[in-house]
């Protein structure tokens, strides 16, 4: 029903900016914020005429299918493994714009809907929490299109499905600092990881592993809610890193393991056995 509305939306105001029947006539209105448009009628004094529609209705309706289009997100699908093995794994749903990969390669931008930086990493602390959102320079700090650091609270706003990203403030803007990941980076006043903290962007890079430290699936995806690490979700049974199947895993009850550049996670005995009990109901 949502996506009808949205089409819905579309066509409406696509057929008003297109329509032959519509005309454009000189008007006050016009002359203080743009062109008015109205359907002529004088061949037919029994059709009532069309209210008044400016260039800028025009504008907010686009503006507003934008909107609503966006927030028909995309639902990533898995399923769960939990740390007991006598509960059942059950499906779960999660929306990708509330996950690291919904966050990095997205735009970041200011108050008046400018684009001034693009997200380039979520770093967390040793703990699970995330600590920093790593950007690409737009220019805006002066940093010379590098990297920099701004923090996680002062540009994500959460509720109860997880975090999202949200448009930051002049003042934010200039509380970015310039950012590295090399860890012994003296520079004054460049972030970097904090002790003990890694990327989840590399995290993404890594595998699920069982509790021998075998390779099971693929980490793809982080979920976020109320500034940490929620949910891991990995793929399995891909061919040519396509398809396959999804499991989320919860951040807490499992183990980073780190192997000089690369990080992975480890599986309980409890997981790995219902990792394999779900495998074996999907082949």
């Amino acid at each position: 029903m949502k996506k009808l509305n949205i089409l819905a939306a579309v066509s409406a105001i696509a057929l008003l900016a297109a329509s032959p029947a519509l005309a454009t006539v000189s008007t006050q209105d016009g002359a203080q914020g743009g062109t008015a448009y109205t359907a002529p009628n004088a061949n037919n004094p029994d059709t009532p005429d069309m209210p008044t529609v400016t260039k800028q209705d025009i504008k907010k309706g686009w503006d507003k299918t934008k909107q609503a289009v966006k927030d028909t997100v995309k639902q990533i699908k898995a399923a769960m493994l939990n740390n007991d093995p006598s509960v059942k794994s059950a499906p779960v749903n999660i929306a990708e714009n509330r996950t690291a990969a919904g966050m990095i390669g997205q735009p970041l931008y200011n108050d008046q809907h400018q684009k001034v930086a693009t997200v380039h990493d979520v770093i967390l602390d040793n703990a699970g929490n995330a600590s920093l959102i790593v950007v690409k320079d737009g220019g805006f700090a002066g940093i010379g299109g590098k990297l920099g650091a701004l923090d996680y609270n002062a540009v994500t706003s959460r509720d109860d499905k997880g975090d999202t990203m949200q448009p930051v403030s002049a003042k934010t803007l200039k509380s970015v600092e310039p950012f590295t990941y090399d860890a012994t980076a003296t520079a004054k006043g460049a972030k970097t990881l904090p002790a003990g903290g890694y990327s989840l962007a590399k995290l993404m890079e890594g595998a699920v592993l069982d509790d021998s430290g075998r390779k099971l699936a693929n980490i793809d995806n982080v979920s976020l809610r109320s500034g940490r690490a929620d949910l891991v979700i990995a793929s399995y049974g891909q061919v040519l890193s396509m398809g396959g199947d999804k499991v989320a895993i919860n951040f807490d009850t499992s183990q980073i393991v780190r192997d000089k550049d690369s990080l992975s996670m480890k599986l309980t005995t409890a997981q790995t056995q219902q990792f394999h009990a779900i495998e074996m109901k999907t082949n």
